[in-house]
């Protein structure tokens, strides 16, 4: 009785690379006031909720209303999008440096808009938060 099993079954394989569960994957929180005014500046802050336990530099885009929002402290991108990097050492107690990007109302009748987040690149897997939404109230 003779046995082959090809050269598939002799190689051998790799563990697979062990990476982190949605809950254990950094988590990045958003920032802003509930309202603005017409004609008034914000700002959208982007951060770690807790200082991850590896250095990451983490891509995110901020997607917005061009019609109602424009970036005053933002170049670049296109229209409705805006990118920013949020990064952390990963050394205990070194808190990670968040990005603030300031949206002035350009939209003319009161309203509410909302601002979308996706991480478009980062050195380890990081959760985007949750889309917010802005008030536009008029102001006298």
């Amino acid at each position: 009785l003779r046995l082959e099993l090809g050269d598939a079954a002799l190689a051998p394989t790799a563990p697979a690379e062990a990476r982190p569960s949605a809950a254990e994957q950094p988590m990045l929180a958003s920032s802003l006031p509930q309202q603005a005014g017409i004609g008034e500046e914000f700002g959208v802050s982007l951060s770690f909720r807790q200082t991850p336990a590896q250095a990451i530099d983490t891509q995110v885009s901020i997607s917005y209303d061009p019609a109602l929002l424009v970036p005053v402290s933002a170049s670049g991108g296109e229209a409705g999008r805006v990118s920013a990097t949020v990064s952390s050492s990963g050394l205990p107690g070194d808190a990670s440096r968040p990005a603030t990007i300031r949206f002035r109302v350009i939209g003319k009748q009161p309203g509410s808009t909302t601002l979308s987040y996706d991480v478009t690149g980062s050195n380890l897997p990081v959760q985007a938060p949750a889309a917010s939404t802005l008030v536009i109230v008029g102001r006298k």
